[in-house]
């Protein structure tokens, strides 16, 4: 929306478990249905709630970004996934496709970590190294 109304300048994305579609039949749905944290069961529920009562699957980029027909002239990403987590396949196919669209996408998929992972960055070293990148990333992009 920034970049079609013009502005407000945005100079970096940094995106944590990623949701970006409403559809939710992809492999992490099912290999990852009932982990600890989030549910596919559950984000049934809460796309019904944040699109309240709209048809799914959604059309509107707005609301589910993978839909979007241009993602050329984005900001550089940064796309962190729990690697168990329904919403892992979101996060790659939003940067194989800003990608596509010769944008600057960094992904990074957090092995044996569940949604939420973040929570635990002082209290767990390989959560802890996930926060740093992710801190990297945006000290790089935002001065």
């Amino acid at each position: 929306a920034a970049r079609d109304r013009g502005g407000p300048p945005i100079a970096a994305q940094g995106l944590v478990y990623p949701c970006l579609t409403d559809v939710l039949d992809g492999p992490a749905y099912r290999r990852y249905a009932e982990p600890p944290g989030l549910t596919a069961s559950s984000m049934e529920t809460y796309w019904d709630w944040y699109l309240a009562g709209t048809e799914r699957p959604s059309a509107d980029p707005l609301a589910t970004p993978l839909v979007a027909s241009d993602l050329s002239n984005l900001p550089p990403a940064f796309i962190q996934v729990a690697e168990i987590d329904p919403l892992a396949d979101d996060g790659r196919r939003y940067a194989d496709a800003l990608t596509a669209a010769d944008g600057k996408a960094r992904y990074r998929c957090a092995k044996g970590m569940i949604h939420g992972f973040l929570r635990a960055r002082f209290s767990g070293r390989d959560a802890a190294a996930e926060f740093a990148a992710l801190c990297d990333f945006l000290r790089t992009h935002l001065g």
